[in-house]
């Protein structure tokens, strides 16, 4: 595989939902993966949703191009997507995640998820200091 497959097939970065939104427009076109409860959009407009993640921070889900069936108010799930910028959304709901793969993950411990993702941001952030 050459380098520009391999860059071109990056990672997602795994994010909480309060980081995306904080980090606004400096993350647009990046590869995300984020974790949150599904809140109920106003109209039943089914390919635009939004998750909650624990500190209360929200982030719009474009689900047109996926199909994940089970998504109900509260449930837990996690999507894989790229970070876009829409101008014609509602105020504060221009960053959308286009997302290409949903999952729900009811039942997941999330304090625990919490910690592993501490763990690996540590992980790896030491293993780059001793290169």
């Amino acid at each position: 595989m050459s380098a520009n497959a391999r860059d071109a097939m990056a990672c997602a970065r795994i994010m909480h939902v309060h980081e995306v939104v904080e980090a606004g427009q400096s993350l647009l076109g990046t590869l995300v993966r984020v974790t949150g409860r599904i809140r109920p959009v106003a109209g039943g407009d089914n390919t635009r949703i939004r998750i909650e993640d624990r500190s209360g921070a929200v982030l719009v889900i474009d689900t047109s191009r996926i199909v994940t069936p089970g998504m109900r108010p509260n449930s837990l799930f996690q999507f894989l997507g790229e970070l876009t910028w829409r101008e014609e959304a509602d105020e504060g709901e221009n960053m959308v995640v286009v997302a290409r793969l949903g999952r729900c993950v009811e039942g997941m411990d999330e304090g625990l998820f919490e910690k592993a993702l501490e763990l690996k941001r540590q992980y790896e952030s030491t293993d780059r200091a001793v290169r």
